[in-house]
């Protein structure tokens, strides 16, 4: 305790508590403030480990999404691809894909929050064919979610419910976006009954949050927190 306590600020535990206060914010809808908290961490944690951590870039990743739901798409799509460059340069053997599939994942919410359904099907379809073994589960259900949300976007629902067929998420804030983006087919393919259940199952989920999960920074596109 003592060697924390004289770390301050830039000790492992204070910047996970930050890190939970960030997405607290987030969850909240207090977005702004998510993003000053972000920031925050982002500043702390250069300092600390350099600008290319896994922990720093995933912390950018979540300003991503921040920015997105603030209506900053020009900013958040800027950072997201930068994110994705900078993962490059993470050595290899390291947390590089999983950072890379996932900072996609912000700007495909970014760039369908936006409107541009297109590109951001163009992007899930590259990263979700390129992405390694080593990718966590969760990521690529994630992207997929994404490439749904830019079909639905399209007006294309029966490919965008094909894409979510199966799909069993078990972080809470991908179940949501999944069960969102299979409503939203749904009701585009005229079964409002189905799709108002899917709704439901969204509301239903979206309630069971007990904690922030602080393992996906991330993400309708509307998942990353």
């Amino acid at each position: 305790m003592a060697a924390h306590a004289d770390a301050g600020p830039a000790a492992e535990p204070y910047l996970t508590a930050r890190h939970l206060r960030a997405i607290a914010l987030a969850r909240l809808g207090q977005h702004a403030r998510a993003v000053e908290e972000f920031t925050g961490l982002i500043e702390t944690g250069s300092a600390l480990h350099g600008d290319y951590h896994p922990s720093v870039l995933l912390w950018q990743v979540s300003r991503v999404g921040q920015r997105a739901y603030l209506g900053e798409y020009e900013e958040a799509e800027a950072e997201g691809r930068a994110v994705i460059e900078a993962a490059d340069r993470l050595r290899p053997g390291s947390a590089a894909g999983s950072v890379r599939s996932t900072a996609v994942t912000a700007l495909l919410a970014a760039l369908n929050l936006h409107g541009r359904h297109a590109e951001a099907e163009a992007t899930a379809r590259q990263a979700i064919a390129g992405a390694s073994v080593t990718v966590a589960d969760e990521v690529q259900i994630a992207l997929r979610q994404g490439l749904a949300s830019s079909l639905n976007g399209q007006g294309r629902h029966e490919e965008a419910e094909s894409v979510l067929r199966d799909l069993r998420a078990r972080n809470p804030t991908i179940l949501v976006a999944v069960c969102v983006a299979r409503a939203e087919a749904r009701l585009g393919l005229g079964r409002a009954g189905e799709a108002e259940a899917g709704a439901r199952a969204a509301r239903a989920a979206s309630r069971r949050y007990s904690k922030p999960d602080i393992t996906y920074g991330g993400s309708t596109g509307r998942h990353p927190t």
